[in-house]
C-alpha cells in the first residue's frame, strides 16, 4: 500500500533568480521579422513543439464560451488535459486486462507515464483512490500514489477523502479547501477516483506599489467609479515584453522564477464579447509569440488587485469519466499565485518619457501564466478572465 502523497513531491524552488536569457525564436517563426519591437504582427503560423500551449488556450476559451461572460474565470488548462490524459489511459489500461487478470504489457505504462508529463516538473500531487484490484496493480507498476482498494475499504471513503482534503489544503497553501466529497467514492459502480493538484507562485521582478485611496479613487473600470478596487502601478519602470496582436495588447511581466512567464492580455476598449474562434486564435497567436519573443521594452504598468476562485464539472467521453475541476488565484503587488485541483471520477531603467509604453488596465483583460522549463512543451498551467476585480 502507498501512503497519501506527502511533502516530498518534486517543488519549483520558491526563491530562484530570474532567467535572463530568451528562448530562441524558432525559424518559422509566428513573429514578423521586419516588425518593430513596439508591435509584432502575428500569423497563424503555430510550431508543433507548441501544440501543448495552443491546446491549452483552446480549452480555456472553450470553458468561456459555456458562461455568462460578467464572472471572472480562472482554469489550469494543462491539468485538466492531463488528468483527462490519465484518467483515458488508466481505463483502457484496466478494461485491456478485463476480468481474466491478464497481465498488461510494459508499454502501456509507458503510455500512462507521458500522459502525466507536468506531474514531475511543477508543484504539483497525484492521486488514486482505488476500488479494484487490477487498477492497484497498474497504479503500483506505474508508480503513481494511491490508495489500493484495500486500503480503501479499510479506511472508509469518510476517513480517506478528508485526509486528502487535508493534503492538498496544506499544498495549495489554503487557496484549495474540500475539494473532495466522500460521497462520491460510496459509488460502488466506481473503479477509480484520480486526483491532481498544483501550487504555482510567480514573483514580479520588481514589486508594484499599492495605491492609496485617494490615488485608487482616480481611476475607473470600464469607465465607472469603483471604490472597492484596490489599485497597484509598477514601483520602478518595468522591462517588459510586448507585442500587439487585433489590437491586444500581450504584456510578459518579468518575474523571478525560472522558465516562467505572466503574460497579461489587455484587450481594445470595448470588446466584451469576441466569436469564441477569433478569441482562440487571438490568444494561442499572441501567446505563441510573446514566449519567443526577443528584446524589451519599458513601461508603467496600472493594475487592480484581485483574488477569487471558480470550479466547474466536465465529461470526458474517453474515460467514461466525469471531471470535477477548481483553480483559485491571487495576483497582488508582489506577485500571483495560481493554486488548481482536478478529480476525475471514472465509472467501471531611466527613459525618456515619451519612450515609455503605459498600460492601464481598467476594463476586463486575461492573464496567462505559461511554464516552460520543458522548451519543447511550454504549457498555460493557469489562465484568467477578470471581467470586475472584486466580482468571484
Amino acid at each position: 500500500m502507498n501512503n497519501l502523497p506527502s511533502s516530498d513531491y518534486p517543488r519549483v524552488p520558491s526563491n530562484t533568480i530570474w532567467d535572463n536569457s530568451d528562448l530562441p525564436l524558432p525559424q518559422s517563426s509566428t513573429q514578423s521579422a521586419d516588425s518593430p519591437d513596439s508591435g509584432t504582427s502575428v500569423t497563424n503560423n503555430v510550431q508543433p513543439y507548441l501544440k501543448g500551449l495552443v491546446d491549452d488556450v483552446q480549452e480555456f476559451v472553450r470553458e468561456l464560451t459555456l458562461l455568462e461572460r460578467s464572472i471572472n474565470i480562472v482554469t489550469s488548462p494543462a491539468l485538466v488535459t492531463t488528468s483527462e490524459a490519465i484518467a483515458t489511459n488508466l481505463r483502457y489500461m484496466a478494461d485491456s486486462i478485463g476480468d481474466t487478470g491478464e497481465p498488461y504489457q510494459a508499454g502501456d505504462i509507458g503510455e500512462l507515464h507521458q500522459a502525466r508529463p507536468l506531474i514531475k516538473s511543477t508543484e504539483e500531487g497525484i492521486h488514486v483512490f482505488s476500488k479494484r484490484p487490477k487498477i492497484d496493480g497498474i497504479l503500483r507498476q506505474s508508480q503513481i500514489p494511491h490508495t489500493t482498494s484495500e486500503a480503501f475499504f479499510h479506511k472508509g471513503p469518510e476517513q480517506a477523502t478528508a485526509e486528502l482534503n487535508e493534503q492538498i489544503t496544506k499544498d495549495t497553501q489554503g487557496l484549495i479547501t474540500d475539494f473532495l466529497q466522500a460521497k462520491d467514492l460510496e459509488n460502488p459502480d466506481l473503479a477509480f477516483q484520480l486526483v491532481t493538484w498544483l501550487l504555482q507562485q510567480v514573483s514580479w521582478q520588481s514589486p508594484f506599489r499599492v495605491m492609496n485611496e485617494k490615488e485608487s479613487s482616480e481611476i475607473t473600470w470600464e469607465n465607472a467609479a469603483h471604490s472597492e478596487i484596490q489599485w497597484m502601478e509598477s514601483g520602478s519602470i518595468q522591462p517588459i515584453k510586448h507585442i500587439k496582436n487585433k489590437d491586444y495588447d500581450f504584456v510578459a511581466v518579468p518575474v523571478l522564477e525560472s522558465g516562467m512567464k505572466a503574460v497579461f492580455v489587455l484587450p481594445p476598449e470595448g470588446e466584451t464579447n469576441p466569436g469564441s474562434e477569433d478569441l482562440n486564435q487571438i490568444l494561442s497567436s499572441g501567446l505563441t509569440t510573446i514566449l519567443g519573443k526577443s528584446g524589451r521594452e519599458h513601461a508603467v504598468l496600472t493594475l487592480p488587485k484581485f483574488k477569487f476562485n471558480y470550479q466547474f464539472t466536465k465529461i470526458c467521453a474517453e474515460a467514461e469519466a466525469k471531471g470535477k475541476h477548481m483553480a483559485a488565484l491571487d495576483v497582488d503587488e508582489n506577485g500571483a499565485t495560481v493554486a488548481a485541483a482536478s478529480s476525475m471520477l471514472s465509472y467501471d531603467l531611466h527613459i525618456p518619457p515619451e519612450k515609455l509604453l503605459r498600460f492601464k488596465f481598467d476594463h476586463s483583460f486575461y492573464l496567462a501564466i505559461i511554464n516552460h522549463k520543458n522548451s519543447n512543451d511550454p504549457r498555460v498551467i493557469g489562465m484568467a478572465q477578470i471581467n470586475h476585480p472584486e466580482k468571484s
